[in-house]
């Protein structure tokens, strides 16, 4: 076969695989614009607990900036005001921080999802760490996603956390719920120590779902890679016999 009856073979491989093929854009679960209502947070932007209390902020929704209904709350454990643990979402960024004092801090956002949202298709829950502060004790910081169906629910941890970047949670290791009809989404904050800071920041889009490639995505590259091989095979066997 010719160099150029090669190509337009090429091509039309291509034009085959990707007509049907589109990459599926992030599901965001929030792109952290949306401040907290209620609770402490009513007259400002932050849920704030002080003195071994809890503050719960509102449901809030529906909206566009997160996936279903959205609560937050935080837990303070440790004496006085100087011991808050302390929660704002603001401008693209979510802020967490326990006080001087604080023997603990634990904070959640919860989104109701109800009818269901769907995500047997696989990929990471991924948060972007923009700012991390281990504080005096420097105890790391637990994550974990809770993921619920109408029967079921499943706690899946990251590892401990210490410091900034991408932290990813992969949907394939929720094995006991059913992927296809998601009732809820909670993100658990856990730290044990003192003066612990740390911020979540929407590049990328926020809190997302970054879905796997669609099927017929993965098939191009592999028709490419075999035609590649191919290819390079030929020219090969061609210069031998030359």
């Amino acid at each position: 076969m010719s160099a150029s009856r090669w190509v337009g073979c090429l091509l039309s491989l291509i034009l085959l695989f990707t007509a049907g093929s589109v990459q599926a854009a992030p599901i965001v679960v929030d792109n952290l614009t949306e401040l907290f209502t209620g609770g402490n947070a009513s007259g400002g932007a932050q849920l704030s607990a002080d003195n071994n209390n809890t503050d719960v902020s509102n449901t809030q929704g529906p909206s566009a900036n997160f996936i279903g209904l959205r609560t937050g709350s935080v837990t303070n454990t440790g004496p006085g005001i100087i011991s808050s643990t302390d929660m704002a979402i603001s401008a693209g960024i979510l802020a967490f921080s326990t006080g001087t004092l604080s023997t603990a801090g634990t904070g959640y956002l919860l989104y109701d999802t109800t009818p269901g949202v769907n995500l047997a298709a696989g990929g990471t829950i991924d948060f972007n760490f923009g700012t991390f502060n281990l504080g005096t004790d420097l105890n790391p910081l637990t994550l974990s996603v809770t993921l619920a169906d109408t029967s079921t629910s499943q706690q899946v941890f990251a590892p401990p956390i210490s410091s900034t970047g991408l932290v990813q949670i992969p949907l394939s290791s929720f094995n006991a719920v059913d992927k296809t009809n998601i009732q809820s989404i909670r993100i658990d904050f856990s730290t044990t120590g003192r003066g612990i800071d740390f911020s979540l920041n929407n590049q990328g889009g926020g809190i997302i779902i970054q879905e796997i490639p669609e099927p017929a995505s993965i098939a191009l590259w592999g028709v490419l890679g075999i035609a590649g091989a191919w290819y390079a095979r030929r020219r090969f066997t061609t210069k031998a016999t030359a």
